[in-house]
């Protein structure tokens, strides 16, 4: 039955659709699975969220604000590391493990957090508190795959990985320069494409 349910899931590639999807990964340990309208622990994390930014002016504090709260108290920063987390999915036994799953323990590595950063914004850009596109980014680094989320907006190309605690504008100067050391030069040309296709 649930193998059933897993094949029925639209796989998110870039962006999020409204319904019941999975994010697949390299090895079947990654696979996680999220139903935006049956998800009581994101509806909690969304509205506590939203009430942190009530204070929040622009565009950019938003988006800082957003990954403070992701690092620091949607997830547990000291319980995401590669082990503890193979650790809790090996204890687990699904192998299609919501997303929920993580929330709860507080736990995941980049593509739990990455995810949860990108549905944060996609509710945000549907409730227009900001105005733009939202993208999950996975990409295989010199050091190995790594995930991301993209929020392009009518100026800005932001970059935000609560992972690394990373908030760069990739269409500034400045910001790709920080974001070619950090990703290498190679994936951010590549991920530069996609802004300059959406203008």
């Amino acid at each position: 039955m649930i193998g059933l349910f897993f094949l029925a899931l639209i796989a998110i590639d870039e962006s999020v659709p409204n319904e019941p999807f999975c994010y697949p990964g390299k090895y079947e340990r990654e696979i996680i699975t999220f139903d935006p309208e049956n998800s009581p622990i994101f509806e909690k994390i969304y509205d506590e969220l939203r009430k942190k930014l009530s204070f929040a002016q622009s565009e950019e504090e938003i988006l800082l604000n957003t990954i403070d709260f992701v690092q620091w108290v949607v997830f547990d920063l000291t319980l995401c590391t590669n082990p503890q987390v193979v650790k809790m999915i090996a204890e687990d036994g699904r192998k299609e493990i919501p997303l929920d799953a993580f929330l709860e323990r507080k736990q995941g590595v980049c593509r739990h957090i990455a995810l949860c950063v990108t549905l944060l914004l996609h509710r945000l850009i549907e409730e227009e508190v900001l105005h733009g596109t939202v993208y999950l980014i996975r990409e295989n680094l010199s050091w190995g795959r790594h995930a991301w989320t993209l929020f392009l907006s009518e100026e800005r190309a932001w970059h935000l990985d609560a992972y690394q605690g990373v908030l760069e504008d990739g269409k500034s100067r400045a910001g790709f320069s920080r974001l070619c050391q950090k990703y290498g030069k190679d994936v951010m040309q590549r991920q530069s494409t996609r802004w300059k296709d959406d203008n």
